[in-house]
């Protein structure tokens, strides 16, 4: 096992000042020898589950230390013992600013048609954005590469990823391509940016009109329901991960009280559990419908989350 330092740095991502790619920093953390040295050896463990080495080798990409950095290389490069290329590749997925150190490597197998697993060597490619990384994944759409369909349409998602660009075939890409290669380091930088901005924004639009179109679709199975079986879907709807749809069983929960209905306990229920959510809006709607309603827990879940609330809109609530 290799030797490292008593800390290391955790790689975390930071706007760029110039060049072909998104940068990064390195801020200090506390990541000691024993706990390196223990993701090391899981990562190498032939007995270790695939996802287990996966999770050690996603934990040591965020070390910025040369020593942790050479050890995923090697395990690139040479996949010994076996599994340990594959838990490296894996780990990239989750990694927001994977090592530069890595996309030689990957490279040079993406290229070799025998390497196994070329997908999700392709898919890991996806994490760079430099110029030499979109190129690596160029040419595998290129028409003299010969690849197999399959592939060439994993690296245009992989390229869609990487430059936030709508092209759909391969002779678009390579199209830009051709233009894209004559851009200075600034103006490469620039393109992304922006490409990538507008694919965020494109991406936020759409979710927003499927939380619309999902919202109305609750809605309109709410007053399709009986009474006596409303309550159960306020309830599902309060409980929702989507701050969309736990808002829409607010307002029908409300709505359904200003028509003299029945609540069932359950709601409120749910509603005393949304007091601690992390978004104040929520809380503030939570805080409003248990103010109105009939709940034996009513005041005191009031009164202990008023104490410590620090928003005032969600104490206005």
């Amino acid at each position: 096992m290799i030797a490292l330092p008593a800390s290391a740095q955790v790689i975390n991502p930071t706007p760029p000042s110039g060049g072909d790619s998104v940068g990064v920093d390195s801020v200090p953390t506390s990541v000691g020898d024993g706990e390196i040295s223990a993701r090391l050896a899981q990562l190498v463990d032939r007995q270790s589950d695939a996802p287990s080495r996966a999770s050690a080798a996603a934990a040591l990409l965020r070390i910025n230390d040369p020593q942790v950095i050479d050890a995923l290389v090697a395990a690139v490069r040479s996949d010994d013992p076996p599994g340990a290329r594959l838990a490296v590749v894996s780990g990239l997925s989750t990694c927001p600013a994977p090592p530069p150190q890595l996309l030689s490597p990957l490279t040079d197998l993406l290229w070799i048609r025998s390497t196994p697993d070329r997908g999700i060597i392709l898919t890991a490619m996806g994490r760079y954005r430099t110029r030499d990384a979109v190129g690596a994944v160029i040419r595998v759409v290129e028409p003299g590469a010969g690849e197999d369909p399959a592939l060439v349409a994993l690296a245009i998602s992989t390229l869609r990823r990487q430059t936030g660009r709508p092209e759909g075939t391969a002779e678009e890409w390579l199209t830009w391509w051709s233009q894209a290669v004559q851009l200075s380091p600034r103006e490469w930088y620039e393109s992304l940016t922006n490409s990538l901005g507008d694919s965020n924004t494109a991406s936020d639009r759409r979710a927003a009109d499927l939380a619309r179109r999902l919202t109305d679709a609750y809605r309109r199975l709410h007053a399709l329901m009986p009474d006596a079986d409303r309550s159960a879907l306020i309830t599902e709807l309060i409980a929702s991960d989507s701050t969309e749809l736990c808002l829409l069983g607010f307002d029908l929960a409300k709505r359904a009280l200003l028509n003299a209905r029945t609540l069932h306990a359950r709601v409120g229920d749910a509603a005393i559990r949304r007091l601690n959510d992390p978004s104040a809006n929520i809380r503030a709607e939570a805080a409003s419908l248990i103010s109105i309603l009939d709940h034996p827990r009513a005041g005191s879940a009031l009164a202990s989350a008023l104490s410590v609330e620090q928003d005032a809109t969600a104490a206005a609530g």
